[in-house]
């Protein structure tokens, strides 16, 4: 997700998941998709874009201060 203001559809944090099936999008933080993949992949979603890579890499303002 480039776009920083695409949020979580659990708790509006920043996505990082993105997840498709028939048409339809959700979005997840890392931590809402990992406590629902298995459910989620169990229903046909299937992941569409994954940047939880990124996660603390500067210049992120979630990236640990030096």
């Amino acid at each position: 997700m480039l776009d920083k203001n695409i949020r979580c559809d659990g708790c509006n944090s920043e996505a990082w998941v993105s997840v498709k099936n028939n048409g339809k999008q959700l979005d997840f933080c890392a931590h809402h998709y990992n406590d629902n993949s298995i459910m989620l992949h169990a229903q046909g979603w299937a992941i569409s874009q994954d940047e939880r890579e990124l996660i603390n890499k500067k210049p992120s303002i979630s990236a640990n201060a030096e």
